[in-house]
């Protein structure tokens, strides 16, 4: 499966993934004895935050073994509110080599709606990596859980477009699936800062039922 780079167009794969159109299949992971190698910086223009405090922080484990440790510079992050109003999609990419190659982290969680905060929020998963490799996806909120989240608004407040600093930490208690294959990816920790848009400028991806 080839997967097109843009943060957008990755978004329009998590709908399909999260609609069912790509069932997951049973996968056994094998836990490392040892901590994997960290992904260190490489040269990147992107920055998540102006204010330079955003980051992303998790463990992988199975069919990809990282801890991630992305700082702001480097890292480009998007969020916008899930369609229908039901929570918020965070996203976090970045390259990871000299040839390009990205990984894409998106969150899709519920329970939240513009400014509020909360504590134990079903969130799902998708992984991907970019440039024609994989895809994986926790299909449903039932197998992450974010142990507390918070909204700080950043920008003035606009009807056309607001941008709020979103910063959570959690686990997953499942993997996250490989679409069209047997292995799986599990996040067990994460910890995140990143930003989401709302206003009537913001446009979310359609046929979303989970991410």
């Amino acid at each position: 499966m080839v997967v097109t780079a843009g943060v957008g167009a990755a978004l329009i794969v998590v709908g399909l993934l999260s609609s069912g159109l790509w069932p997951a299949r049973e996968s056994v992971l094998v836990m490392p004895t040892t901590s994997p190698p960290p992904i260190t910086n490489h040269v990147d223009t992107s920055a998540c935050l102006p204010s330079g405090d955003g980051f992303l922080q998790a463990r992988l484990d199975g069919a990809i073994e990282m801890r991630l440790d992305w700082k702001n510079d480097g890292t480009q992050c998007e969020g916008m509110p899930r369609p229908e109003g039901n929570g918020i999609r965070v996203s976090f990419s970045r390259r990871l080599d000299d040839e390009g190659g990205r990984l894409l982290i998106v969150f899709g969680i519920a329970g939240l709606s513009e400014s509020s905060s909360g504590r134990a929020l079903p969130a799902n998963l998708t992984i991907i990596e970019e440039g024609g490799r994989q895809i994986y996806g926790t299909l449903g909120d039932d197998k992450c859980v974010v142990d507390e989240l918070k909204q700080q608004l950043l920008t003035p407040w606009s009807a056309e477009s607001r941008t709020y600093r979103v910063s959570g930490r959690g686990f997953c208690m499942q993997p996250a699936r490989a679409v069209g294959g047997n292995d799986g990816v599990l996040m067990s920790r994460f910890d995140f800062a990143g930003q989401v848009k709302y206003g009537d400028a913001v446009t979310p991806v359609p046929s979303d039922r989970g991410a």
